[in-house]
């Protein structure tokens, strides 16, 4: 009998050493991909599927330098604001040290800088097409 006794024994504690070892492992391989997670930028973690590959995005503004990228408007009653190159914008705020957000319209945004005003449209010009009537392709 304490033969078998030392058997179940041994059989109870290899059942323990498995669970350990696979806690241990599956432990180990959650904080190396969490923490290969937090070393990749979130633009690179995350990509928009619907996005044909030869997107590349339009800003408009004066020249090549700053490039201005506008995301949204929100117009409300009590407030109107924009996302303006990642970031929250009011109207009579100061982007930089040249350029003041002087209106947010419905489709852009009017802001003044050192060349004088200029606008940064929601949607690009060539995104609104009129509908040509009775050219159905069957």
């Amino acid at each position: 009998m304490c033969e078998m006794q030392r058997k179940e024994a041994r059989e109870k504690n290899k059942g323990k050493r498995i669970e350990v070892f696979l806690f241990s492992l599956f432990s180990c391989l959650f904080s190396l991909s969490s923490a290969q997670a937090e070393s990749a930028p979130v633009a690179e973690r995350l990509s928009d599927p619907t996005k044909p590959p030869e997107y590349q995005e339009v800003s408009a503004g004066i020249g090549a330098e700053p490039q201005w990228s506008l995301k949204s408007i929100l117009i409300s009653p009590t407030r109107r604001s924009a996302i303006l190159n990642g970031r929250v914008v009011k109207k009579g705020e100061q982007l930089d040290q040249e350029v003041t957000v002087l209106d947010i319209l419905p489709g852009s945004v009017l802001l003044k800088g050192a060349e004088g005003e200029f606008s940064v449209n929601l949607l690009p010009a060539s995104v609104k097409m009129p509908v040509k009537t009775g050219s159905f392709a069957p």
